[in-house]
Formats: C-alpha cells, sequence, structure tokens
C-alpha cells in the first residue's frame, strides 16, 4: 500500500509539472509574439528610414550639381547656347535650397553630406556675394573728395503703376525731386522730351522744379535721359536702335571729369496678354476654372516665354559686348547705370563686370529685387563704376512704387583735381 502511495504521488506531482509547464507556455507566447511583430516592425522602419535616406542623398546631390551649373552659367555666351541663361534664372532659388539642405544634413549629423553641400556653397562664394552681398559699415569721403549722388530709374515713361492712385500730380516727378540726387539717369523716356505738361498727371509746377533743380539736362533719340546739377560738357549716343539703348556724357564735377553712362538693353518683350495669362498661371488661386484655364494656356505661354526669352539673352549678349568694348577705351573715372533687363552673374552682366566694379556687391548688405511686375522679381538695374579717383560709399534701394521698377539711389566720392580725360 505504501509503494501505491507513492507511485500516485509521484504521478500526480508529474501532472502538475505538465500542467504548469504548459501554463507557463501559453503565458509566454503572446510575449513572445509581440517581441516578434516588434522586430519586425522595426526592420520595416528601418527599411523605410534608408530609403528616404538614399532618396535625401540622391536629391542632394542632384541639387548640388545644379546649383554649380546655375552658378557658372553666365561665362556661357547665349549665342553659342542659350540654355546656359534658363538655368543661370534659377540660380536664387537653388541657392536658398542649398542653404536649407545644409542646415537640414547639419542638424541630421550626416557629415559628409554636410561637407558636400558646403564645398558646393564655399566654391560659389564670389556667386553668393554678388547676389547677397554683406558689407558693413558703410565707407565714407576722406578730405580732398567730392560727395555726389546718382540715381537711376526705369520711369516706365512716367505712368503711375498703381492704376488706383488718387495722386493730385506725378508721383514719379514727386519722387525724383525729392530724392534731390545730384545726377538723374531715367530709362523708358519719350525720344526728344522726356516731360509733357499733362500727361500721366504731370504739372507744370513739376516741370519748373525739374528745370530749376537740374539745369543740365539730355534727352536722347531712344528712351534715355540723364538730369544733372553739374554740366554736361560732352554727349555721345552710342546706339539709337529700337531694342538698345546706350548714351555716354561727360560731366564736371568741380574741374573733375567724369565718364557717365546710362544704358537700357533688350527686355524680354512680353506683350499684355502673356504677361496676363502668366499671372494667372502662378496664382495661388486654385478653382476649378482657373484650373482649366491654365491646363489650356499653359503650353502656349511656355512656349512663348522661352522664345522670347530666348531671343532676348541672345541680344543682350551682343549689346553687353559692345559696351565692354566701349569701356575698354575710356580712361579715368566711369560710372555705368540703367537697366540691364538682366540679372547678377548672367552674361550680359559679367561682360560689364569684366571692366567694371558693382556698386551693389561692393557696398549692399544682404539681396534685393528692383523688378516687380506680373510676379516676376529679379535685381536687373545696375550700378557700376571704375576709377583711381572714385569709390563708392552707399547704395539703396528705394521703396517707390509708381513704377515697375525700383530706383537705385548710390552716393559715390570722387577725388578733385585737374583731369583731361576725353570720349
Amino acid at each position: 500500500r505504501h509503494n501505491n502511495k507513492t507511485l500516485r504521488q509521484s504521478a500526480l506531482s508529474k501532472k502538475e509539472n505538465i500542467l504548469d509547464a504548459t501554463k507557463r507556455k501559453r503565458q509566454r507566447t503572446p510575449k513572445s509574439s509581440k517581441r516578434s511583430s516588434k522586430a519586425k516592425s522595426n526592420r520595416k522602419s528601418n527599411k523605410f528610414l534608408s530609403i528616404l535616406k538614399v532618396i535625401a542623398i540622391v536629391l542632394s546631390l542632384v541639387l548640388a550639381v545644379v546649383y554649380l551649373l546655375s552658378a557658372f552659367a553666365g561665362y556661357v555666351n547665349p549665342l553659342e547656347d542659350t540654355r546656359w541663361a534658363y538655368i543661370g534664372m534659377t540660380y536664387p532659388i537653388l541657392l536658398i535650397l542649398m542653404t536649407i539642405g545644409l542646415i537640414l544634413w547639419v542638424v541630421a549629423r550626416k557629415w559628409v553630406m554636410t561637407s558636400i553641400m558646403f564645398l558646393a556653397l564655399i566654391a560659389t562664394y564670389n556667386e553668393i556675394m554678388t547676389f547677397s552681398p554683406i558689407n558693413w559699415p558703410w565707407a565714407s569721403a576722406n578730405d580732398g573728395e567730392k560727395e555726389f549722388s546718382v540715381l537711376t530709374y526705369n520711369v516706365m515713361d512716367f505712368s503711375d503703376f498703381d492704376e488706383n492712385t488718387q495722386a493730385k500730380q506725378n508721383r514719379t516727378i514727386d519722387f525724383i525731386l525729392n530724392k534731390d540726387a545730384d545726377i538723374v539717369c531715367l530709362q523708358e523716356v519719350r525720344p526728344g522730351g522726356a516731360f509733357e505738361l499733362g500727361k500721366n498727371g504731370i504739372t507744370k509746377e513739376q516741370i519748373n522744379s525739374i528745370n530749376h533743380k537740374y539745369p543740365h539736362q539730355w534727352t536722347g533719340h531712344r528712351d534715355l535721359c540723364v538730369m544733372s546739377k553739374f554740366p554736361i560738357t560732352h554727349v555721345r549716343t552710342i546706339s539709337t536702335v529700337k531694342s538698345y539703348g546706350c548714351d555716354l556724357y561727360e560731366i564736371n564735377i568741380e574741374g573733375k571729369t567724369l565718364t557717365l553712362v546710362n544704358v537700357h538693353l533688350q527686355s524680354i518683350g512680353l506683350s499684355m496678354t502673356d504677361k496676363e495669362l502668366y499671372y494667372n498661371i502662378t496664382s495661388i488661386d486654385r478653382t476649378q476654372e482657373n484650373i482649366d484655364s491654365m491646363k489650356a494656356n499653359i503650353k502656349s505661354v511656355r512656349l512663348k516665354l522661352l522664345s522670347k526669352l530666348g531671343d532676348a539673352f541672345r541680344e543682350r549678349a551682343r549689346q553687353a559686348k559692345r559696351i565692354r568694348d566701349i569701356l575698354s577705351n575710356i580712361d579715368g573715372d566711369i560710372i555705368l547705370c540703367g537697366d540691364f533687363n538682366d540679372t547678377p552673374g548672367s552674361y550680359a552682366y559679367r561682360q560689364v563686370a569684366s571692366q567694371l566694379h558693382d556698386a551693389y556687391r561692393d557696398c549692399a548688405f544682404g539681396p534685393t529685387i528692383t523688378y516687380h511686375d506680373n510676379r516676376f522679381y529679379f535685381r536687373i538695374d545696375h550700378v557700376f563704376y571704375r576709377g583711381d579717383d572714385l569709390k563708392v560709399l552707399e547704395i539703396e534701394r528705394c521703396k517707390n512704387n509708381s513704377s515697375d521698377h525700383s530706383a537705385i539711389f548710390t552716393t559715390f566720392a570722387i577725388n578733385i583735381h585737374p583731369n583731361n580725360n576725353h570720349l
């Protein structure tokens, strides 16, 4: 009986052990399953992040390459290949994207990609400083130097950009009078006579004030005009063709001869219809009617815009080379200003910059725009200078809005002494 009792206890103990093991197994199974599911989820997440990382690297490398191409596109003559000029127009947007990309890679602590983006930006240091210079503080005139100011302004034939203005007289002329620059270079004025009484609100009092303030004036056969407080001793017209204006003046500043060049290079030539179509396409209004209109017109606008841009790029290349050749034969102090219809770093810009210094590059701070119509936002008005006795002190993009361009007000200093240079 004792042996039977022992056997029954042993069997009962084994049965309990089996039940306990089964119970523990059942309890462990869900945890094991959870760990397995979590591992699978982690693997999927890691795979997704790896794919995103590869995509980010590829996009960043492509961005860096395209950015470099746009930065140096202005070295290619549009007469040989216009495609580079189109790429060059994208430089401001690509510079912003490159800066954002660099910051993101720094935050992600990916130093290889950070180095690549940083080196691409360093390689284009001059282009960055041309687009967005950093100058502080401004210079000042020294003893023996005469300080004077130059205003360059595309006045849109003195029409008012604000069609709903309630001004009683011409706002552009009021602006010019208030700025009180010593020399004023105007583009897009009426050939043969800049100011017409009664036109666009021009009053007799405004005309009298202009003539009193600026006794020395010259309006050429194209659309250029210069007004000066200093005597204009000589004028030379370089071009009278419809697409291109360039006048040279000798101005006597207290016995010192300054060569002043006023230019207006080839515009894109978009019609009002072209501008309206482009405006509608870039509108943030996304109604169904707007979308249908955009789809119908986008191809037409693209073809027209690219075609006219290409023609303008090529024409400005010819004009800028002509101006460069003229400048190379002039000695002494020179200021060249006007409406280039082309951006910093473009081929036309580089042709002139090879002979002169960009005043904005030398004394401004940060980027700016000088054209602001129909959602085209570019700096296309420029001021250049050269001369051992001439230096730039300050430059300002004026906040006037009576024209589709903004005026540029530049202050110079010139060392006064006898000079017998002639055109």
